[in-house]
This record gives C-alpha cells, sequence and structure tokens, in this order.
C-alpha cells in the first residue's frame, strides 16, 4: 500500500470514527448531562496553586479537570522541571467516551528524598495536553505549577507567610491564616509557640502553640488569626507575631531561629450609624391637642461611639399639620463629640386650637451633617389627635309594618367642616330581619355642611295579626372627630293587622251525623294558634231540663278541655262534635255549647257558640191528596198519624171550593189512635171538593 493510500485510509478511519462517537452514547455534543456545546470553553482547569512539598515528608495533589467534551483522547503529561518531583501518574488521561471527560483526574506530587542538605528548592511542574483535539493541545506548559520543597537534612521551622494585612470583622468572619511545617524530621515531639506583640484583646491567633511529632512534622499546620469589629473607627492596628520552639531535640530549642509574622490590621468600623424613633419605647410618635404644653420626645440615636466629632440635623417637615399653627416647628443641629452619651433626646410641641378637624401630621427628619451614616431609621411620623369633638344621637319614630320604611335620624348639634362618618347597624329584637325588615349594617356619614343623615330602614309588610314588634340600630366606627353614647336605639313597627274573633253556632238535624262549630278570623296568625275547647250542656239560659237541654253521651258526644289547632295562616277553621241520632220524639229543640278555655293567643277565651239540634222525630198526622172522576160516587181521603202511640183527635172540613159550590162547611171529629192507624173521608165528586187536609 503506497503512503498516499495509507494517509487516505486514515483520514476514512479517523472520519468513520468520528461519526461512530457521534452517535454513541455521551459523545453527543448536545448531550443533556454536559449542556449546550461550546467549543470556547474547550477549556483545561489545574485546581491548586503552589505546591509545598518535604524531602521524605509531606507529598500534594493536583487536580486537573476538562471544561467541555473534547474531540479526540486527551493526555496530561505532568513533569517536574528540575526533576526534584515526581507526579504518579505522571500522564492523565481523558478520553471523549460518555461522561469520562468530565471527571476530574488528580496526580500526587512528591518531593525526591535526595539525603542533601541543600535547604529550601524551588521547582516547577509543567502540565502540558497532548490530544488531536486542536483546542486541548498545547493547553498547560512548562513550570506552571510552582512548587517549594522542603529539605528534610536540616532543622528548623518554614513559615508560608511573613507579612499579612486584614481587617476587622465580627466573629472572625474574615480571616487570614499561615501555615507552619518543620524542615526535618525531629527526634522528639516540637512546641512551637505564637506571641503577638504588642498585645490587643480585639486580635486573635488560634491555636496559640502548635505541637510536631516524627509522624506529622512535614505536614503544614494552619495558625488563623482574626481581628474583632470594634466600635472605634480610624484604629488601624500593627502586630508582629514571634514564634519560639520547644523541644528535647537539641536542634529544636528555644535557640532555633523562627521567622516573625508581620500584620497589618485596616479598621473595618464605619462610621456610627444614626436613627431617631419614639422616646421610652413607644411604638409610635403623637401629641394629643387636649394636653396643649406637654411635649412627645424624640430620641437621635448613634449606634456606636466615634474618635471624630459626630454633627446631625434635626427638623421637622409639615404634613397636614402646620408648623407655628398646629405644632413647634423644629430645625435643631444635634453634635455628638467622643465621649459623649449614644442618644439625644428632642422635645416636640402640640398647639391647641378650637376647630374640629380630622387627625393631622407631620414628620422629623434626620439627615447628617459630618462623620455618621444615617440608617433607614430617618423618618417619623408624628401625629396630632385632634380634641375637639362633635357628639352622635340617634332618633327613629314608630312606623306600621304597612309604612314602608322606619326613619332613623343620627343628627350632629351644629354642622362642622369636615365630614362625620360611622357605620349604621340594625340589630333583630322582637322582630325578625328579613321577614319583617331589612336589615343593614353598612357605612354612612354626615357631609360636610350638614347637621343630619336619615336612614330609612325598610319595612316588610304582612298579613299576620301579631303584637308590635322591635329591633334596635347601632353606631359604630365613629369618626375620630365625634363620638357617640353607645346606646342602642329601639324602633317599633306598629301592627296594622286588627283581629276579629267569632266563633259561629250551628243547626243541625238529629241525623245529621256533627255538629261542625266553625271560628272565623279577620286575619291569620304567623303560626299555629291551639286551643282548649269543652262542650257544656243547654244553651248557657237556664231552660228547664229534658226540654231544651241536649244530654252528652244520648244526644252528642262531650269533649273536655280538647285541644284545637287553628293551621298559620288560616281564617277560619271548623271542629266538629258528633251528634247521637235518637228513635224517640223529644222536645223540638235541643241546645248545648261548645266553649274555648283557653289559646295560645289571646282573643279566644271564653268565646262561645250554640249548637241546636232539630228532633226529627215529632208526631204528625199525614194526609195523602186524591185525584177521582166526576162520575165517580166518593172521594175517600185518608189520615195517618205518624210517630206517636197516643190516641189523637183531629178535625175535617171542606174547603177550597168554588164560591158558587160553598155550602155552609160542617166540621167533623174524628179519632186516631196510635201506632200508625188511618181513618178515611169520603166526600162526593159532585161536591167538586178538592184534595183536603186534615
Amino acid at each position: 500500500m503506497s503512503l498516499r493510500q495509507r494517509g487516505s485510509w486514515v483520514v476514512s478511519v479517523a472520519a468513520a470514527l468520528a461519526a461512530l462517537l457521534a452517535v454513541l452514547p455521551g459523545c453527543d455534543r448536545q448531550d443533556n448531562d454536559w449542556g449546550t456545546f461550546d467549543p470556547e470553553r474547550k477549556l483545561m482547569t489545574v485546581a491548586t496553586d503552589t505546591l509545598r512539598l518535604a524531602e521524605g515528608g509531606a507529598t500534594r495533589t493536583l487536580t486537573v479537570r476538562l471544561l467541555m467534551v473534547p474531540d479526540d483522547t486527551v493526555r496530561v503529561e505532568l513533569t517536574a522541571d528540575d526533576g526534584q518531583a515526581l507526579a504518579a501518574p505522571a500522564v492523565l488521561v481523558f478520553p471523549p467516551v460518555d461522561d469520562e471527560w468530565a471527571l476530574e483526574r488528580t496526580a500526587t506530587i512528591t518531593a525526591v528524598d535526595d539525603q542533601l542538605d541543600e535547604g529550601a528548592q524551588q521547582d516547577a511542574l509543567t502540565v502540558l495536553a497532548v490530544s488531536r483535539d486542536g483546542a486541548y493541545a498545547g493547553q498547560g506548559g512548562p513550570g506552571l505549577v510552582p512548587l517549594a520543597i522542603t529539605d528534610n537534612d536540616r532543622a528548623g521551622v518554614a513559615v508560608s507567610e511573613t507579612a499579612l494585612e486584614m481587617v476587622e470583622s465580627p466573629a472572625g468572619v474574615l480571616e487570614e491564616t499561615y501555615h507552619l511545617s518543620l524542615t526535618s524530621q525531629p527526634t522528639a515531639d516540637v512546641t512551637v509557640t505564637m506571641t503577638v506583640t504588642p498585645a490587643d484583646p480585639t486580635f486573635h491567633v488560634i491555636p496559640t502553640s502548635l505541637t510536631f511529632t516524627a509522624a506529622n512534622w512535614a505536614d503544614e499546620q494552619v495558625v488563623r488569626l482574626w481581628s474583632e469589629l470594634d466600635e472605634d473607627d480610624a484604629d488601624d492596628l500593627t502586630v508582629t507575631i514571634a514564634h519560639t520552639a520547644a523541644s528535647t531535640d537539641p536542634r529544636y530549642g528555644p535557640g532555633l531561629a523562627i521567622d516573625d509574622v508581620s500584620v497589618m490590621v485596616y479598621d473595618n468600623t464605619l462610621p456610627p450609624i444614626a436613627r431617631i424613633r419614639p422616646a421610652n419605647g413607644a411604638a409610635t410618635l403623637s401629641l394629643d391637642e387636649s394636653a396643649a404644653g406637654t411635649t412627645a420626645d424624640v430620641e437621635v440615636v448613634l449606634d456606636h461611639a466615634s474618635l471624630l466629632p459626630v454633627r446631625l440635623h434635626l427638623a421637622t417637615v409639615n404634613g397636614t399639620a402646620t408648623g407655628g399653627a398646629d405644632y413647634t416647628a423644629v430645625s435643631q443641629d444635634l453634635t455628638f463629640n467622643p465621649g459623649d452619651a449614644l442618644v439625644r433626646v428632642v422635645s416636640l410641641q402640640v398647639i391647641d386650637d378650637n376647630l374640629l378637624e380630622d387627625p393631622e401630621s407631620f414628620e422629623v427628619v434626620l439627615t447628617g451633617l459630618a462623620n455618621a451614616i444615617i440608617g433607614d431609621d430617618d423618618r417619623l411620623d408624628c401625629a396630632i389627635v385632634d380634641d375637639d369633638l362633635t357628639t352622635l344621637t340617634v332618633a327613629v319614630v314608630p312606623a306600621s309594618e304597612d309604612g314602608g320604611a322606619a326613619q332613623f335620624v343620627v343628627t350632629i348639634p351644629r354642622a362642622e367642616p369636615i365630614p362625620v362618618t360611622f357605620t349604621f347597624t340594625t340589630t333583630a329584637g322582637t322582630a325578625t330581619a328579613g321577614v319583617d325588615f331589612e336589615g343593614i349594617s353598612a357605612p354612612f356619614f354626615i357631609a360636610a355642611g350638614q347637621t343630619q343623615r336619615v336612614i330609612p330602614v325598610v319595612l316588610l309588610a304582612d298579613p299576620y295579626h301579631e303584637p308590635d314588634e322591635t329591633f334596635t340600630a347601632n353606631l359604630s366606627n365613629v369618626s375620630a372627630n365625634a363620638n357617640w353614647g353607645g346606646v342602642p336605639v329601639t324602633a317599633t313597627i306598629v301592627n296594622d293587622d286588627p283581629q276579629s274573633i267569632v266563633l259561629d253556632g250551628v243547626t243541625v238535624g238529629e241525623a245529621g251525623g256533627q255538629a261542625v262549630f266553625t271560628l272565623r278570623l279577620q286575619a291569620p296568625y304567623n303560626a299555629p294558634v291551639t286551643l282548649a275547647v269543652t262542650t257544656l250542656a243547654g244553651d248557657g239560659l237556664g231552660a228547664p231540663a229534658g226540654q231544651e237541654d241536649a244530654a252528652a253521651g244520648s244526644d252528642y258526644t262531650a269533649v273536655t278541655a280538647s285541644s284545637w289547632v287553628i293551621p298559620a295562616d288560616a281564617t277560619t277553621a271548623v271542629f266538629p262534635i258528633t251528634i247521637q241520632a235518637g228513635t224517640q220524639a223529644e222536645a223540638l229543640q235541643e241546645y248545648f255549647r261548645l266553649r274555648i278555655d283557653s289559646g295560645s293567643q289571646p282573643g279566644f277565651a271564653g268565646l262561645v257558640a250554640t249548637a241546636t239540634i232539630v228532633d226529627d222525630d215529632q208526631p204528625f198526622l199525614a194526609v195523602a191528596d186524591v185525584a177521582v172522576g166526576e162520575s165517580a160516587t166518593q172521594a175517600t181521603f185518608t189520615v195517618r198519624l205518624v210517630n206517636s202511640l197516643e190516641c189523637v183527635r183531629h178535625e175535617q172540613r171542606r174547603c177550597d171550593l168554588p164560591r158558587r159550590h160553598r155550602r155552609p162547611d160542617r166540621q167533623r171529629r174524628h179519632r186516631l189512635h196510635g201506632g200508625g192507624a188511618a181513618v178515611h173521608h169520603r166526600r162526593r165528586p159532585g161536591q167538586r171538593e178538592r184534595a183536603g187536609h186534615a
């Protein structure tokens, strides 16, 4: 195969491999795990700075990662420029497969222990990317990572930093650190003590001593430094930290020279923050007109002292209240010298007037002139409570339920320049909202220049006879410029449905079955009415017994205190009493009464009605009509006695003859025997006598 052919094959294989990688999982440049593909992010990062090593002792870790998927495998070669250190592994491999490329790779860097007393050494680690992906190829370079190597062949304490700068902070939020380690392995424990000069209670060294052993002598131990944020500004601080070694190893005795660390602490204290607040812990600031001459106190407060004079200005600003008319205006400079108390009190004074006004207010504003920061609490609202109040009264006139509305009148003594507001609310009493009246709970006002407000409460008419009913009205949420006595006002709804109650008597025959008494009402009730009724013998007029008084049990069924319920909405009701049918003749009319003993509504008790029982067993004569022809020799009338066992005499006479045939009537007497007997009377037809009656 020629070189040209071989090169063509390599290109083809490379192209095929690229196409294959494009479809394999994890190789898609738009893979969700990798985010949006960005060739500009093809960067290699080294996750460390200077590596501090010790011969025969401390090792360090170097971390490398890629930020974007490569097109080809990336190999990162690690070599020490002067050969004073070794990397394991010496090559970090990042394949473009799945997410393997995104995993960080680490190498352990170890100093070469050469047993030479050569003191501290400096070397550098070359980190170089090698890849067919041109974006990654060549990244890194020679001497990329500095190496500081401690010789283990002579005694000494290595100090990582000898000059530090830092700022004050609360509770060590901001701190600085430096590191200590031994330069050779000791034969006994070594304790290094830190001493601060000049001593300052706000400057902290943690810990104040470190101990190194044969096992950790080459490990760097950390010393933390921080300075408290004090209340003094412009107080920078410079301290020196000296180190003293102590050990039974003579090489690490007190005479061992160890570098000092110089620390510059810059003041981080802000100028005092100034605020204003109501004095004595009050939540709000207010002045009462009625207490003219009294004051409301404002406190001007600094959060900490200053070494410089603090100058502030406090002034009042008009709102709805006007300086000079409603309050005494203030415009005042305040100076806090070093050592002064951190709180200053300024008094505000109200001016009384005789005007009815809404609550008014003004502002107190704090501004800075020098050496202070003005906090968020730089303004206070001061309210002026008006003491000039008007008085509300409420009246109402009784109204009938058909009157349409009950008119409530809310009044003040005189017209005022501002509205008076309140909430008007009705409350049910014996009258029910929604049934007897339309309830109200709503805000109202008496307009400026007016003295009253009429509030109609709609009354709901009904057909029922009921007692007069009441409901009340109350005021609440009265505006600050008015007061009200607080006693609810009662409205009376006068019933306009008069009542008339009639208990009707009844007349019934013995065979009627029932005597039905009827009760008639002019107006219904809105609830059932319960009555107790009792039957009484006779008509109450003192008729002799046996002649007119009906007998309970034989003529009718008696009741005593029996319940009779009149339904709601009814204007009539009936109460039946059973009649006992007889077969013997009695008095033509017999009587009994129904009396209402009591009722759940007034006006019923004591009503009485009479029932008349007409006897249908009275004796009587029955005469049948007769019709005959003129050729008949006689007409026979039959007279019968009904409902009697006694003998009865009766008379007969002719009557109803035409005048020309009339003869003097002859009176004839006959006797009929009881038990249905009959007698026959004969007349000649020529007499033209019509049907007669006995």
